[in-house]
């Protein structure tokens, strides 16, 4: 069985607050596509990203419209890049696995902490280093 404490309203308030930062920091971003989508080009050149496009324009998605080749081809190359690097992504993977699981292979505790120190800090991590 579980027991649960009791939140009090002050603790309430600092979890509704929470989610509510954490919601706009959500919608921000999605708004601001939106925004850039029906913003004319020039506009966003001139006046920079706006939450409230200063001129309104349609010309996006006509151009999306005109020419839909142009976005199947990017879903494409999206789908492909995705399909071929998950399949490598397991190759390598499955191959890794078999040779760290082998007890005859000489460099075992070597690359097992090779993987492990990798997963530990991604790439994305040395970015805001340097």
């Amino acid at each position: 069985m579980i027991i649960r404490r009791q939140t009090t309203p002050q603790e309430e308030i600092w979890i509704h607050l929470l989610f509510i930062l954490v919601s706009i920091a959500i919608l921000i971003p999605f708004l601001l596509v939106v925004s850039i989508s029906l913003t004319k080009e020039q506009s966003l050149l001139d006046n920079g990203y706006q939450i409230i496009p200063h001129v309104f324009s349609l010309d996006a998605y006509k151009y999306i419209l005109q020419s839909p080749i142009i976005l199947l081809r990017a879903y494409g190359v999206t789908i492909f890049v995705t399909i071929i690097g998950t399949i490598a992504n397991l190759l390598i993977t499955a191959m890794a696995a078999y040779a760290i699981s082998r007890r005859d292979y000489a460099f075992r505790q070597l690359t097992t902490f090779y993987f492990f120190f990798t997963m530990l800090f991604g790439g994305d991590l040395f970015r805001f280093i340097f």
